[in-house]
């Protein structure tokens, strides 16, 4: 029913294009992305989009959020780590470094038409 939905319909391939267009996050993909919208939407935010900070480009209408900020991703990435302790694997090739207990990331705020970020 998904893929019907993704690839039968107009809302469906909005949403493709929305969840896999890479073009914004480019230095000249700003102007492809009033076309990416929805009537009435004005914004973007997308997550997953790996960087140590937020990114708003297009004069704050694309929102690159969900940035790696994370503790447990900043500390090991896509790897298990228990990060509660620093931690080597058998063969000692492997290291899981205990994880900092210090919020590292930052918040968005978006209200009344103003985008803020919070360190």
């Amino acid at each position: 029913q998904l893929y019907d939905f993704m690839t039968g319909t107009l809302q469906g391939k909005i949403v493709y294009e929305l969840l896999t267009f890479r073009g914004n996050h480019k230095p000249n993909g700003c102007p492809f992305l009033p076309q990416l919208l929805p009537e009435g939407a004005t914004r973007l935010a997308v997550g997953h989009t790996p960087s140590d900070s937020v990114r708003l480009l297009c004069s704050q209408n694309f929102l690159a959020l969900d940035s790696a900020l994370g503790r447990w991703f900043r500390n090991s990435g896509n790897d298990y780590c228990p990060g509660h302790r620093h931690q080597t694997s058998g063969n000692g090739n492997y290291q899981c470094h205990e994880m900092s207990q210090e919020c590292e990331g930052q918040i968005v705020k978006i209200a009344q038409g103003k985008v803020e970020i919070f360190q």
